[in-house]
């Protein structure tokens, strides 16, 4: 996942780049620069499109690793994980989950809720069983929860 994170930097920087560069340029002639900003446009909504992209696909290359890892345990409790950025802070609620031996923390992300729909209906102490793939991580370094099943009391 940091690789990916790498690329889409560099990408992003080039992009950039490439944009100062049009703008110096064709400050003169205000019509060309009409005809480029649908262009840089177009070219922002794919480089956005893409990213989402390599992010299902990462996603789906991980509920499809052959090597899972499963477990059966209870939800603990939902954890509030705060991350801070250069300009905010911003709050997660993750799952944190707990087996005999140890405990495991992954995040509430859209692909777990749509794939895992009783998620949401977690209480404290059910029991559960879940999987993740070791070689697959989110972009806080957190394992991907590929299997999940509530079990009966």
């Amino acid at each position: 996942m940091q690789d990916l994170q790498v690329i889409f930097l560099i990408f992003g920087i080039a992009f950039l780049f490439l944009l100062l560069y049009l703008l110096r340029k064709y400050t003169d002639h205000p019509f060309t620069m009409f005809a480029i900003i649908p262009f840089l446009g177009l070219c922002m909504f794919s480089y956005v499109m893409f990213s989402e992209y390599q992010l299902t696909q990462y996603y789906k290359k991980a509920f499809a690793a052959p090597e899972q890892i499963r477990y059966c345990g209870t939800f603990h409790q939902w954890v509030e994980i705060r991350q801070q950025n250069r300009h905010n802070v911003s709050i997660e609620k993750a799952f944190y989950f707990q087996n005999d031996r140890q405990g495991f923390i992954f995040t509430n992300s859209l692909q777990a809720r749509q794939r895992f729909p009783e998620l949401n209906t977690l209480k404290v102490n059910d029991p559960i069983c879940f999987q993740f793939s070791p070689q697959y991580k989110d972009e806080m370094d957190r394992y991907i929860l590929t299997g999940f099943k509530k079990q009966m009391n």
